[in-house]
């Protein structure tokens, strides 16, 4: 996601140093904001969560992974 809409951009190591030349020189690569970017995305998912509790006819239980002792 970053890559294509953001401003990240994979290189290889041989093509880095001429990369760090082109951002230090203004000439980067400019992206925009991906949509729903917002610092919003835990909001929206307890909204689908309490949405698909809500609409569930089933208990809900949480397992919790407990490693097993060596």
């Amino acid at each position: 996601m970053t890559v294509v809409e953001g401003t990240n951009q994979m290189v290889t190591v041989a093509d880095l140093e001429g990369m760090v030349s082109e951002i230090l020189a203004g000439r980067g690569k400019w992206g925009r904001v991906p949509e729903l970017w917002d610092g919003k995305a835990a909001e929206r998912i307890v909204m689908v969560l309490e949405e698909i509790a809500h609409n569930s006819n089933e208990s809900a239980t949480l397992e919790v992974y407990t490693p097993p002792e060596d």
